[in-house]
Formats: structure tokens, sequence, C-alpha cells
């Protein structure tokens, strides 16, 4: 998001194939990179609109919370309409006339790599904590979502932190941001 703000430009457009969902962080941040500035900075939107939104949204909310959210709900809406244009399928008649979706699944075998990896994780802590019933069933399934689709999305491309995450079934101080594309980065 940040390399993508510095990009110089008259005019920015931002589509997205789906609805903007509830996560009031990532609406900030698509609509910071199309108007800087427009919600304000994300402490000061988060103070002033997500905060008292998600207050307001809990079961155990006081009627003051649910207004106040409510009440905020409608001051961002204002603030973004002018700039939003949503349409929906029944609002496009192209839709109908669209062939209908194919979806193809396809079985890939996981490379030593990932198999090794995929087996430690699942020896792991937090997935025996997660089969309890811990409140980690979800990090636990998008860990060994990542390790299927690229392991080093978990450890990077770094023989050491491979290695960390065979022993721990983790990595400490791990960056997602250093991932290589190299399928063959150890031997296997």
């Amino acid at each position: 998001t940040l390399a993508c703000k510095r990009f110089r430009t008259p005019h920015r457009l931002l589509l997205s194939g789906t609805p903007i969902q509830n996560d009031l962080r990532e609406l900030w941040s698509l609509f910071d990179f199309v108007f800087p500035g427009r919600l304000g900075t994300l402490p000061t939107f988060e103070a002033e609109f997500a905060d008292p939104i998600k207050r307001g949204g809990y079961s155990n909310a006081s009627p003051m919370q649910v207004q106040l959210a409510y009440r905020c709900a409608l001051v961002l809406r204002d603030l973004i309409n002018p700039y939003l244009l949503r349409r929906q399928k029944k609002d496009v008649k192209e839709v109908s006339r669209m062939p209908g979706k194919t979806e193809q699944v396809l079985f890939c075998r996981l490379s030593g790599r990932q198999r090794t990896m995929y087996e430690s994780y699942l020896r792991s802590d937090d997935v025996r904590n997660a089969l309890r019933g811990s409140n980690q069933t979800f990090k636990a399934i998008t860990v060994l979502r990542k390790i299927c689709n690229h392991p080093d999305l978990v450890t990077g491309a770094t023989r050491q932190a491979y290695e960390a995450f065979l022993q721990n079934g983790y990595v400490n101080g791990h960056d997602d941001s250093s991932s290589s594309t190299d399928e063959d980065d150890f031997d296997e």
C-alpha cells in the first residue's frame, strides 16, 4: 500500500470485485489510496469512526453506544458516498447474458519442503490448542494455507527460519514481506 501511494498520478481509481467488508481499517486503507487524507490519519479514523462503530455493534452495547455508532456510520457514509460508485449484479443487465460460472478443482501434490513444514506444524502447540477449542483456530488454518500456497509465506527464504519453523512450529519475528518465489530454495 505504501509503495502504491508513492505513485504520482493526477487521478486514482480503485476497482474492487468484492463488496467492501465490515473491516473499517481496510476501508480506510483503500480510501486513503484513492483520496489521501479524506478520512484523516488511521489513528484519528479509528478513534472517531472505527472504534465507536465497533463498540456499538456488540451485543452488550449500551443504547448510547448504539446511537453513537449509528451516527458515526451516517457521517462516514456521507464522507465517502460522493466518491463511491457501487453496482450490484441485479443493477447490471449484461450479467444475465453472461455464461454461468465454471469451476475446476485441481489437486496439486505438496513439495517435499511443504509436506515437511505441514506435518511439523500439525504437531505444533498452535494446532494442539486449536483442536482443544482455543480461539486460535483461524490462525492455524491460515498458517496451513500459507504453507500450501508457498512455504516462504511462512518462513521467508532463509534456511535458518525454515529450520526454526521445523523445530518450533513457528518463526519468531518473521516478516511476511521477505518472501521468495523460487520453489527450490532448499534441497528437498
